[in-house]
């Protein structure tokens, strides 16, 4: 996921380019979206919802439940007998 430019001056890191008998400093932004950052978990939800929310016309009861089944990145749903549990994860993955 790209970032917008605008959003880039605040992903600056610091990198070290040895050169003989030489260390130079140079400034660089990441221009993609980063693992591990405070807004990682917000933006991983927004794009998962965004995608699941596609289909809410074709099965909205799946739709419902899958959004309601997820928190953060952890799936936490199943069902009463191993065969409805089976549907769950056999439309997920399909």
């Amino acid at each position: 996921m790209e970032v917008d430019s605008e959003g880039r001056d605040c992903l600056h890191f610091l990198w070290v380019e040895k050169h003989p008998y030489l260390f130079q400093v140079v400034v660089y932004r990441f221009c993609r979206v980063v693992f591990g950052l405070n807004a990682s978990p917000f933006l991983l939800n927004a794009t998962f919802r965004h995608h699941v929310k596609r289909y809410e016309i074709s099965d909205p009861g799946f739709v419902a439940r899958l959004l309601d089944s997820f928190y953060v990145d952890d799936f936490v749903d199943g069902g009463a007998t191993k065969q409805e549990s089976m549907v769950v994860e056999y439309r997920i993955v399909s």
